[in-house]
């Protein structure tokens, strides 16, 4: 904790608690300076990639998809083409059943009308 009347940064005294610094402009209270530490050593393979990235006219912009993403998409695509063939056997079977009651219903008509000829 800051002792009362010791200065951070420039200016600015603090007396160590919690509230705004009102005579601080609001530049310096929401983005405080960091001080300069000491600079590190680059290697040359850094200072090539640096050098490679400052050279560099646009950033790179084309990325790779990763592969659990195509996997994921492909697996949502055949779950709907099996979806989508499947609402189409279910059609099928559909018609099939009510061309099989109609025919049912039919045949039905004519074992009451041959019950009622064998009874006479």
């Amino acid at each position: 904790m800051a002792v009362k009347g010791r200065t951070v940064g420039r200016s600015v005294p603090v007396d160590g608690s919690a509230a705004l610094k009102m005579e601080a402009p609001i530049e310096e209270t929401r983005h405080p300076r960091r001080t300069a530490g000491p600079k590190r050593v680059r290697s040359t393979a850094e200072a090539r990639a640096a050098e490679r990235m400052a050279s560099s006219e646009e950033p790179r912009q084309r990325r790779r998809t990763a592969p659990t993403i195509l996997i994921g998409i492909l697996a949502v695509a055949a779950v709907v083409v099996l979806t989508l063939f499947s609402y189409a056997q279910l059609v099928v079977i559909n018609d099939q059943v009510v061309g099989l009651r109609s025919q049912l219903s039919q045949l039905q008509s004519d074992a009451t009308k041959l019950q009622a000829e064998y009874e006479l």
